[in-house]
Protein backbone atom coordinates (compact mmCIF):
# COMPACT_ATOMS: atom_id res chain seq x y z
CA UNK A 1 0.00 0.00 0.00
CA UNK A 2 3.02 2.81 0.78
CA UNK A 3 4.36 2.10 -3.26
CA UNK A 4 0.80 3.23 -4.37
CA UNK A 5 0.16 5.97 -1.73
CA UNK A 6 3.58 7.55 -1.83
CA UNK A 7 3.52 7.45 2.10
CA UNK A 8 6.40 5.55 3.59
CA UNK A 9 5.79 2.85 6.70
CA UNK A 10 6.53 4.73 9.84
CA UNK A 11 9.70 2.78 10.87
CA UNK A 12 10.78 4.73 14.20
CA UNK A 13 11.74 8.48 14.37
CA UNK A 14 14.37 8.30 11.79
CA UNK A 15 11.32 8.62 9.33
CA UNK A 16 8.90 10.07 11.17
CA UNK A 17 8.71 13.37 10.28
CA UNK A 18 8.22 12.63 6.57
CA UNK A 19 5.98 9.70 7.24
CA UNK A 20 3.66 12.40 9.29
CA UNK A 21 3.96 14.75 6.27
CA UNK A 22 3.21 12.64 3.29
CA UNK A 23 0.57 11.12 5.46
CA UNK A 24 -1.44 14.08 6.69
CA UNK A 25 -1.52 15.07 2.64
CA UNK A 26 -2.34 11.49 2.00
CA UNK A 27 -5.39 11.83 4.49
CA UNK A 28 -6.35 15.59 3.21
CA UNK A 29 -6.84 14.31 -0.35
CA UNK A 30 -8.68 10.94 0.60
CA UNK A 31 -11.04 13.93 3.43
CA UNK A 32 -9.78 11.77 6.29
CA UNK A 33 -7.90 14.23 8.12
CA UNK A 34 -10.80 15.91 10.17
CA UNK A 35 -11.35 12.83 11.84
CA UNK A 36 -7.68 13.31 12.95
CA UNK A 37 -8.11 16.65 14.45
CA UNK A 38 -11.66 15.66 15.69
CA UNK A 39 -11.32 14.95 19.26
CA UNK A 40 -13.76 12.05 20.74
CA UNK A 41 -17.00 13.56 22.54
CA UNK A 42 -18.10 11.89 25.57
CA UNK A 43 -21.90 10.09 24.34
CA UNK A 44 -25.15 11.53 26.65
CA UNK A 45 -26.04 7.70 27.09
CA UNK A 46 -24.45 4.73 26.50
CA UNK A 47 -26.57 2.34 23.95
CA UNK A 48 -28.08 -0.69 24.97
CA UNK A 49 -26.78 -4.10 24.40
CA UNK A 50 -28.92 -5.87 22.00
CA UNK A 51 -29.58 -9.31 22.38
CA UNK A 52 -27.62 -10.35 18.93
CA UNK A 53 -24.97 -9.19 21.00
CA UNK A 54 -24.98 -12.12 23.30
CA UNK A 55 -25.12 -14.57 20.51
CA UNK A 56 -21.49 -13.85 19.78
CA UNK A 57 -18.36 -15.01 22.06
CA UNK A 58 -15.23 -13.13 22.28
CA UNK A 59 -12.29 -13.16 20.07
CA UNK A 60 -8.74 -13.54 21.23
CA UNK A 61 -7.16 -10.03 21.65
CA UNK A 62 -10.91 -8.65 21.03
CA UNK A 63 -10.80 -4.67 21.47
CA UNK A 64 -13.16 -3.58 18.60
CA UNK A 65 -16.80 -3.38 20.91
CA UNK A 66 -17.69 -0.30 19.73
CA UNK A 67 -21.58 -0.43 20.83
CA UNK A 68 -20.54 -0.45 24.09
CA UNK A 69 -18.25 2.80 23.47
CA UNK A 70 -18.69 5.77 25.63
CA UNK A 71 -17.16 8.24 23.16
CA UNK A 72 -18.88 9.49 20.05
CA UNK A 73 -16.17 9.42 17.26
CA UNK A 74 -15.81 11.42 13.68
CA UNK A 75 -17.97 9.70 10.87
CA UNK A 76 -14.78 9.04 8.75
CA UNK A 77 -12.29 7.92 12.36
CA UNK A 78 -12.39 3.94 11.19
CA UNK A 79 -11.41 4.80 7.79
CA UNK A 80 -8.71 7.36 8.90
CA UNK A 81 -7.43 4.65 11.32
CA UNK A 82 -7.24 2.56 8.75
CA UNK A 83 -4.81 4.59 6.91
CA UNK A 84 -2.58 5.53 9.64
CA UNK A 85 -2.24 1.36 10.85
CA UNK A 86 -1.90 0.56 7.34
CA UNK A 87 1.22 2.79 6.98
CA UNK A 88 2.91 1.64 9.94
CA UNK A 89 5.15 -0.74 10.63
CA UNK A 90 4.24 -3.86 13.04
CA UNK A 91 6.11 -2.28 16.00
CA UNK A 92 4.57 1.04 15.66
CA UNK A 93 1.27 -0.27 14.94
CA UNK A 94 1.49 -2.65 17.84
CA UNK A 95 1.71 0.56 20.19
CA UNK A 96 -1.15 1.93 19.17
CA UNK A 97 -3.53 -1.09 19.17
CA UNK A 98 -6.59 -0.98 20.97
CA UNK A 99 -6.97 3.25 20.21
CA UNK A 100 -10.34 3.71 18.45
CA UNK A 101 -9.39 7.48 17.63
CA UNK A 102 -7.48 8.61 15.00
CA UNK A 103 -7.01 11.62 17.14
CA UNK A 104 -5.45 9.87 19.72
CA UNK A 105 -3.61 7.55 17.16
CA UNK A 106 -1.73 10.19 16.03
CA UNK A 107 -0.68 12.26 19.50
CA UNK A 108 0.59 8.85 21.04
CA UNK A 109 2.28 7.78 17.49
CA UNK A 110 4.01 11.57 17.44
CA UNK A 111 4.96 11.20 21.04
CA UNK A 112 7.11 7.76 20.80
CA UNK A 113 8.39 8.57 17.44
CA UNK A 114 8.52 12.34 16.58
CA UNK A 115 12.19 13.62 17.10
CA UNK A 116 12.59 16.98 19.38
CA UNK A 117 14.83 16.02 22.06
CA UNK A 118 17.47 17.93 23.68
CA UNK A 119 20.28 15.20 22.60
CA UNK A 120 19.08 14.77 18.94
CA UNK A 121 19.35 18.83 18.80
CA UNK A 122 22.60 18.75 19.99
CA UNK A 123 24.02 15.92 17.40
CA UNK A 124 22.41 17.66 14.42
CA UNK A 125 24.18 21.07 15.94
CA UNK A 126 27.52 18.84 16.25
CA UNK A 127 26.98 18.04 12.45
CA UNK A 128 26.86 21.12 11.41
CA UNK A 129 29.79 22.32 12.94
CA UNK A 130 32.26 18.88 11.94
CA UNK A 131 31.05 18.95 8.36
CA UNK A 132 34.20 20.34 6.42
CA UNK A 133 35.22 20.38 2.90
CA UNK A 134 37.57 17.64 3.21
CA UNK A 135 35.08 15.13 4.97
CA UNK A 136 32.80 16.12 1.97
CA UNK A 137 35.17 15.28 -0.96
CA UNK A 138 34.12 18.58 -3.13
CA UNK A 139 32.13 21.59 -2.82
CA UNK A 140 28.76 20.94 -4.05
CA UNK A 141 28.54 17.46 -1.76
CA UNK A 142 29.83 19.43 1.04
CA UNK A 143 27.14 22.38 0.60
CA UNK A 144 24.28 19.73 0.38
CA UNK A 145 25.61 18.47 3.62
CA UNK A 146 26.03 22.01 5.36
CA UNK A 147 22.54 22.45 3.86
CA UNK A 148 20.96 19.64 4.53
CA UNK A 149 22.10 19.61 8.38
CA UNK A 150 21.09 23.87 8.34
CA UNK A 151 17.47 22.86 7.33
CA UNK A 152 16.99 19.82 9.86
CA UNK A 153 18.22 22.63 13.03
CA UNK A 154 15.30 24.99 11.30
CA UNK A 155 12.72 22.05 11.71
Amino acid sequence: MAKETGVPKLKNSSNSLQWYTRLKTFMIAKETWPAVKFVPKKRDKLPTTSKEKSDYSALPFNDDDDKNDEFEYHPKNNEALHHILTHCEDRPANKIRGIRSAHKAIVTLNKLYGTSSEVENYLVAERLWTTTYASAGTMEKYTEQFTDTWNEIQR
